[in-house]
């Protein structure tokens, strides 16, 4: 009787082993696509993160991920309605290579729907790794995608209390005097010695279509030999508001902030809060050259 149960319990272990392990094949192989423009434009339709690993056929490394990471069905169970996967051999696709700037296999780059780079990182990722950097980034990504979404309603329900008059913008050229950038603080003083000193009219002169005040004789001069050197940067507009509208918003000292010795100003704090987070995804941005460019609220 005991090798009777016996027999049956291997029986039934074997044909479990033969379920089983089909069923996590399929649903590790739906988990990835290879067909990167539909997982774009899927990623669009349904507004979430693309994660594209790069690979090559002859990279040790990546065949070991593929073999201990990539394939395990707790990548969809956890991730498959959250993010769209795309595998990517580089060297089928160099037009992809470049575009995200990947240069060595592994790789893991993670984009928004716009396709521009939320995060990336290289090199072998165990599972564990692979499952934490992902929940990471998604995490942080829905975050942001949540606050955008309250911050639109909010600007949304203030534009139909307040009608639309209140909340118009205008080009800088159509106002009848020269813009004061700044608010009167003297560039000079803000980088030499990150002091926020008011200037005064009698040292003041016009730079690319904005009046910019002085404390001093000597601070004027030290501008005029190197104006570069002292603006804000893209001439004071939020680099937040034109990586992701496309919008030259002009910023306010309200909002400041410093990266790598540069000043950028913000319309908001929450846009300076986003900009803190990966400020070198929003110093990569166009440069604005022309005063033409930007848009300013009429609203103080």
């Amino acid at each position: 009787m005991p090798s009777v149960v016996l027999r049956l319990r291997v029986v039934l272990l074997a044909w479990t082993a033969l379920f089983l392990a089909p069923v996590a094949s399929f649903a590790a192989d739906g988990f990835w696509k290879t067909d990167y423009p539909a997982a774009l434009k899927q990623a669009q339709a349904e507004d979430k993160l693309l994660l594209l690993h790069f690979y090559a056929d002859w990279c040790g490394p990546c065949k070991k991920m593929e073999r201990e990471t990539l394939s395990s069905y707790e990548l969809n169970q956890q991730y498959g309605k959250k993010i769209i996967a795309v595998k990517i051999n580089g060297e089928h696709h160099p037009q992809l290579m470049q575009k995200y700037g990947v240069q060595s296999y592994p790789t893991d780059v993670f984009a928004n729907p716009e396709e521009r780079i939320e995060a990336e990182d290289s090199g072998y990722q165990s599972l564990s790794d692979y499952l934490k950097l992902i929940g990471g980034v998604e995490k942080k990504y829905s975050r942001v995608q949540w606050v955008k979404k309250m911050r639109d309603k909010a600007e949304n329900e203030q534009i139909a209390q307040q009608g639309s008059e209140a909340t118009k913008t205008t080009k800088l050229l159509e106002l009848e005097v020269t813009p004061l950038a700044l608010d009167g603080y003297s560039a000079v003083s803000l980088h030499e010695k990150k002091s926020w000193v008011k200037g005064d009219e009698k040292y003041s002169l016009e730079h690319q279509g904005f009046r910019y005040q002085f404390s001093s004789k000597e601070e004027l001069t030290a501008f005029e030999d190197h104006p570069e050197k002292f603006i804000p940067r893209l001439l004071g507009c939020d680099p937040v508001e034109m990586w992701e509208k496309d919008k030259a918003i002009y910023g306010t000292t309200r909002y400041g902030a410093y990266y790598n010795g540069d000043l950028y100003l913000f319309a908001s704090d929450y846009n300076r809060q986003i900009f803190k987070e990966t400020p070198t995804k929003y110093t990569q941005t166009r440069h604005v050259s022309k005063i033409d460019e930007i848009e300013v609220s009429m609203i103080k």
